[in-house]
């Protein structure tokens, strides 16, 4: 799948026509294509700070900005470029070695519940962190089935403005995305994850006669708090 069959998607939603280019020739030449190449982008970000999706995260260590001053903590480190929701962060720990030289660093599993973030760097009183995180995945090909649907739905509610130039289809695209294929695709992404991350799943499946239904026949429970 390519970003082109995702605004394709979007198009089809709305009864446009299909487009095959997001170049930046096809772009001047086409008002539809542009729009596209315009709304792809946000689209594509805004649902993936959505949920803590299995195929979005990561972890790294962070670096420690040396050119920046921290007020009230120790320590500034630089939150990687790709960041678009930050989850937890975690103190490390340096092991040492026989000869006093540095060995191996460990993380806690036990977040730090004090840190402020400020711009592109988290300011904390440690010297080691590690950030879990949600990552801007670019890549379609990387992301679940259901997701993909969710971010062509929302494509066309941004779409939907300047290509119909009707505010009420925005707004009926909108809100399918956010009570039928926001909450279908978080639910897929939540039942493959046995680690209980996304255990939040069962306040959607509340709030989605759709999902409650599927569960209802999948798990054989009649309420959300049947899904575990």
């Amino acid at each position: 799948m390519t970003n082109i069959d995702i605004c394709n998607m979007a198009l089809a939603h709305l009864g446009d026509r299909r487009i095959t280019s997001l170049s930046s020739s096809d772009q001047l030449a086409d008002a539809l294509v542009r729009y596209c190449a315009e709304f792809y982008d946000p689209a594509r970000r805004e649902a993936l700070a959505a949920q803590q999706w299995t195929f979005a995260r990561d972890s790294v260590a962070l670096v420690v900005n040396t050119g920046v001053t921290p007020i009230g903590f120790a320590h500034a480190h630089t939150l990687p470029t790709n960041l678009l929701r930050l989850v937890k962060n975690h103190v490390g720990t340096q092991l040492l070695l026989a000869d006093g030289s540095d060995g191996a660093i460990t993380y806690s599993s036990t977040p730090i519940d004090k840190f402020k973030i400020v711009g592109p760097n988290l300011w904390s009183d440690h010297a080691l962190v590690a950030t879990f995180y949600i990552q801007d995945v670019t890549d379609p090909d990387l992301w679940t089935p259901h997701f993909a649907t969710a971010v062509a739905r929302l494509l066309a509610s941004y779409l939907a403005g300047p290509i119909a130039d009707n505010p009420g289809e925005a707004a009926a695209q909108k809100r399918i995305y956010e009570t039928v294929d926001l909450p279908n695709a978080q639910y897929y992404d939540a039942v493959q994850d046995g680690s209980g991350e996304n255990s939040e799943a069962k306040v959607r499946l509340a709030g989605s006669p759709l999902l409650l239904s599927r569960s209802s026949r999948q798990y054989g429970g009649t309420e959300a708090t049947d899904f575990d």
